[in-house]
């Protein structure tokens, strides 16, 4: 509803959710959803606020209404008494994008300044599925910047822009504090994930192959068993167990990676203890060495000091 004051969400959709009842049923939780949906973009990071909603839903026929839907219900409800004003932009005045991401959501808010205070236009928000909670930070980001673009496209696609970076200042805007400070993240959460690579290579009579064993950061496991179609030593089979994991674990999107072989000369030349002299092995190293810097960080540790907890791949 558009007033003198600005764009105000309609009162009977507030109403709507102010006065219902704890959901008891999966047609109760997902009417909720809905009504959530259509005030959207009026609320700050609604995708984190109704997660508990949307985490009922994908958990099919079964029923549960847990304390933290509850709780989400609670701050739902609490959120919605006095909601944010929207604004409508004048011609020619710079509109700022801010980006924020959660765990489980991205989120990002459209506002305009006026007389030093900063004033919402459109919030935008959205769970992430399928791969995307595994993103790290700046792919989020990215993710983030993608969705409001498209979602934003008027503002993006008839006026000029550009991309900065500012460290955060201090914020005295409230409706910028409650979408910045809600969404902090833990400083431990901001390290890109680590992957652990297991490489095994073998070599006998009757032919050679390569072992590999990726362990995400999730902790979910994938095995491979390749096989080399040319004559090789055992040393070159370790090698190329090294480089096919290093391979599988790029194509898999892994970042940073740590790499176990129980091959002490594949270790020791990765890790500069021996030199490679024989032409072929120094071949593998240069290669070794090529592949490794893909990674934003790769790691090999010594077959002394490393704990694996699982046998090697083979």
């Amino acid at each position: 509803m558009i007033s003198e004051r600005g764009i105000e969400a309609n009162p009977e959709k507030i109403n709507a959710i102010m006065d219902m009842s704890p959901p008891k049923s999966i047609r109760e939780v997902q009417k909720l959803a809905g009504r959530l949906a259509a005030l959207n973009r009026f609320i700050s990071r609604s995708a984190d606020k109704g997660l508990p909603f949307f985490k009922i839903l994908r958990g099919g026929a079964k029923f549960e209404w847990s304390k933290n839907g509850q709780e989400a219900f609670d701050e739902l409800k609490k959120y919605l008494v006095s909601p944010p004003l929207l604004t409508k932009p004048e011609t020619g005045e710079t509109l700022y994008l801010y980006l924020a991401v959660s765990e489980n959501a991205v989120s990002s808010v459209l506002v305009r300044q006026e007389n030093r205070e900063h004033l919402p236009v459109y919030y935008v928000s959205k769970v992430l599925q399928g791969a995307e909670p595994r993103y790290s930070q700046i792919e989020k980001l990215a993710l983030s910047l993608v969705i409001a673009a498209r979602k934003l496209r008027p503002y993006f696609q008839s006026h000029q822009y550009g991309i900065e970076f500012h460290p955060r200042p201090a914020i005295k805007a409230q409706v910028l504090a409650d979408f910045v400070v809600e969404l902090a993240y833990d400083e431990a959460s901001i390290s890109t994930p680590t992957w652990s690579v297991y490489v095994d290579g073998s070599s006998t009579s009757t032919g050679s192959g390569a072992g590999v064993a990726l362990e995400s950061p999730q902790g979910d496991k994938f095995e491979y068993a390749i096989k080399l179609d040319f004559p090789s030593s055992n040393n070159e089979a370790e090698y190329e167990a090294f480089l096919a994991g290093c391979e599988l674990a790029l194509a898999a999107g892994a970042k940073r990676i740590v790499i176990y072989s129980d091959s002490q000369l594949v270790v020791n030349q990765v890790q500069g203890s021996y030199e490679a002299r024989d032409e072929k092995m120094a071949k593998y190293f240069f290669e070794s060495e090529k592949h490794a810097r893909k990674f934003e960080e790769a790691s090999v540790p010594s077959i002394k000091s490393k704990q694996r907890d699982r046998r090697s791949a083979s």
